[in-house]
């Protein structure tokens, strides 16, 4: 191949990448919001003759320390002790940990945000299957699908 097609080749496939992803993105947010609207965890279909693959929802969260926040509830020792003109939070948890800065202060100027909710997929797809998602083939034949349901915790007898 010449530079010029492999340029064009390139571009290429740099576009069916983006479109797949935004493919990809909204059936993911489909998935997240059907499964979880049924209060389950997660999907397992099993194709005919093939693999069983299962779809898990994971959402996990992010911790964010909101340092203006922290540093008008701490005083200038402590500060001083947990920062270098930013805050350096391997001193701060430290310092958390030599009780220098009280760990419910921290949590005070912390907040927990959630990450977006995907889907974890286990399971190996053939690759023949692969050309029905990047060439529009016959879908596979599902034979059974399955969900679990979201386990509640159940109540401790004392």
């Amino acid at each position: 191949m010449s530079e010029q097609e492999d340029l064009l080749r390139l571009a290429t496939i740099k576009a069916a990448i983006k479109s797949l992803g935004e493919e990809q993105d909204a059936i993911e947010a489909r998935l997240v919001k059907s499964i979880q609207d049924k209060g389950r965890r997660s999907l397992t279909v099993q194709v005919e003759d093939g693999p069983r693959v299962r779809g898990t929802v994971v959402a996990g969260t992010r911790m964010v320390l909101h340092e203006d926040k922290l540093r008008q509830q701490l005083d200038a020792k402590q500060w001083e002790k947990v920062s270098t003109r930013v805050l350096d939070k391997e001193k701060l948890e430290a310092a958390v940990v030599q009780n220098i800065v009280d760990a419910q202060v921290v949590a005070a100027a912390s907040e927990e945000f959630p990450n977006k909710p995907y889907i974890r997929v286990t399971g190996k797809v053939p690759q023949q299957q692969l050309g029905h998602v990047l060439f529009d083939g016959p879908m596979p034949k599902i034979v059974v699908a399955q969900s679990k349901r979201v386990r509640r915790p159940r109540a401790k007898v004392v």
